[in-house]
């Protein structure tokens, strides 16, 4: 008979291959009574040929239980050296989860016993190791402190006996997290989604999916969108376009005027809000790397519907500032509205290098009239921007964050580096030393942009990819689950969700791990209010061994500790 060479619970923490053999076993973890929280199940057995089981996950808490998958990485992109990459050889590497069952139904059908509710069996073999992701409590609900156990049992589906049971305990604290009042944003790219599914945007097939693609985000901590009212002005060729993903629908009279149909953006917006999304980020005004033109705008025109704006228009001409005063008069009206005046984020251009500052500032002069006390905030590499004050909230790339600290956010290392400038942080793919959340990296690599944010000050976090499945400069198509290198060779960094064939997106353990860091940041604002910060930097650098910095990369469960630890001071 089979028997059962690996069976052990793990943390989040654990990176399981197919050739995982063994890993650190867990039994206890802590969460805030809002707080989801995760463990895994690593499976393995002896036999040669497939073995079947039933895992059956069941606690007085709301669960989920998912199976994870494996994509190819043939490229793992480690030129910057082996630090924070769980491996640097190509290979099969963990990320999608399938959902299933917590408790499936097992029953005999004819001559095999089998689980009657879930196609995402699980069949063991001694050439593989099977990995399950458990989720407790993933909605956040509000629960009751105490102590909550899991039971994990093993059934063998060859003959219906149990093979063995597991148990985990979770620790709920007293404690809320702090209010989710952080920016967290993954750029979502309609594009993409209706190019994945071969289906028109805005179609009804459109309005059908996305909704499920916007609950995943905000499910997994996303809290604010990107709106492409106008089409996204981003990766895009000079003189060419995107897909055109306008949600407003204007009219030009030829005359210098204009009116504005906005009922496909107060659709838009609403549905977001109704998925869970609490922030909008317009689409950029002006171009990308050097804020010289406008974006590709359609109108109705008395020539038809046609482009009015685009790689030909001065941005700082007369005709565009006309325009966009008409259009931003139009979108307060909608936002005061629907109550979310106070809840965009306006882009001016994605990346301005110092040489485009005079473009950029006179930019910035057309929109910032219009925008009240709104955050006008831009990805830049180059702390000028942020220290002349030419970017409202500069959002910086994470590893320039110190050289931002001077002048903007609330340098939490420093009490004399505190400003009224916000800050926000950023970053993209390649080797660099820093956090990031492609394939090969650590979880905790991942994980500990929490504590980086949280020690910076800064009140957001924004990432150019949910679901960008176009190569550079939005060429081509590519399917994550197939090719997951395909962008540039770097593995993962363009999306944390996979699509399904049904339309629905498929979570990964990286979005977990996303959701992870944002809850990390709220549980250390909620430890700073109770604690004091003092205390707080003080156990995070007796735990890492050193200052958080931009640069800092955790080993092993080293996130876990920090977290049990003001776990315990908080229950004193």
């Amino acid at each position: 008979m089979a028997a059962l060479t690996l069976a052990v619970l793990t943390s989040s923490q654990t990176k399981i291959f197919p050739d995982t053999s063994s890993v650190p076993a867990a039994e206890k973890g802590y969460a805030f009574a809002d707080e989801p929280h995760h463990f895994q199940l690593a499976l393995r057995s002896d036999t040669v040929q497939f073995f079947p089981v039933s895992v059956q996950v069941a606690a007085d808490l709301p669960v989920e239980v998912y199976k994870t998958g494996f994509v190819p990485v043939v490229h793992p992109m480690a030129q910057a050296g082996p630090e924070g990459y769980a491996r640097t050889e190509a290979g099969l590497y963990p990320d999608p989860l399938y959902v299933r069952p917590p408790c499936p139904v097992v029953e005999k059908a004819g001559q095999i016993w089998r689980e009657a509710d879930t196609k995402q069996t699980i069949n063991l073999a001694s050439c593989h190791t099977v990995p399950l992701w458990i989720t407790l409590n993933p909605e956040g609900e509000a629960l009751a402190d105490g102590e909550y156990p899991v039971t994990v049992r093993i059934v063998s589906l060859t003959d219906g006996t149990e093979l063995q049971t597991l148990t985990y305990t979770v620790r709920v604290l007293p404690h809320r997290l702090a209010e989710n009042r952080v920016y967290y944003t993954n750029w979502f790219h309609c594009d993409c989604l209706a190019d994945i599914y071969g289906i028109e945007v805005w179609s009804s097939r459109f309005w059908e999916i996305l909704p499920y693609w916007l609950k995943n985000a905000a499910k997994h901590g996303m809290t604010t969108l990107l709106v492409p009212a106008f089409t996204p002005p981003l990766d895009t060729p000079v003189g060419h376009e995107r897909m055109n993903v306008q949600l407003a629908d204007i009219t030009a009279d030829g005359d210098g005027g204009y009116s504005f149909d906005l009922t496909r953006l107060e659709r838009f917006l609403r549905l977001a809000m109704d998925c869970g999304i609490r922030y909008f980020e317009h689409a950029h005004f002006f171009s990308q790397w050097g804020a010289a033109h406008a974006p590709n705008i359609y109108a109705r025109t008395p020539e038809g519907y046609r482009r009015i704006f685009g790689w030909e228009t001065d941005a700082s001409g007369e005709e565009y500032r006309v325009f966009l005063e008409a259009y931003l008069t139009a979108l307060n009206a909608l936002s005061d509205r629907l109550g979310i005046r106070d809840r965009w984020v306006f882009h001016i251009s994605d990346e301005p290098s110092p040489e485009h500052l005079d473009n950029y500032l006179k930019a910035k002069a057309l929109v910032q009239p219009f925008v009240g006390d709104c955050p006008l905030a831009d990805a830049v590499y180059f702390a000028e921007y942020a220290e002349n004050g030419s970017v409202h909230t500069p959002v910086a790339e994470i590893g320039h964050a110190d050289a931002f600290a001077k002048s903007c956010g609330s340098d939490r290392m420093d009490p004399a580096g505190t400003n009224a400038v916000p800050l926000w942080l950023y970053y993209t793919g390649g080797p660099s030393k820093v956090t990031n959340r492609m394939l090969p990296h650590t979880h905790a690599r991942t994980r500990v942009l929490g504590a980086i944010l949280y020690r910076y000050g800064a009140s957001g976090f924004l990432h150019w990819g949910y679901n960008f499945y176009y190569d550079r400069m939005s060429v081509g198509l590519f399917h994550p689950l197939s090719d997951p290198c395909a962008y540039k060779d770097m593995p993962g960094s363009t999306y944390l969700a996979y699509p399904a064939p049904d339309g629905k997106p498929i979570p990964s353990v990286r979005e977990m791990l996303m959701g992870e860091a944002m809850c990390d940041l709220r549980a250390l604002w909620k430890a700073e209010e109770i604690l004091g910060s003092d205390r707080v930097l003080a156990r995070m650098e007796e735990v890492f061994g050193a200052p958080v910095t931009c640069r800092t990369i955790p080993e092993g469960e080293l996130l876990l500790q920090l977290r049990k630890r003001l776990a315990e001071e908080l229950s004193d």
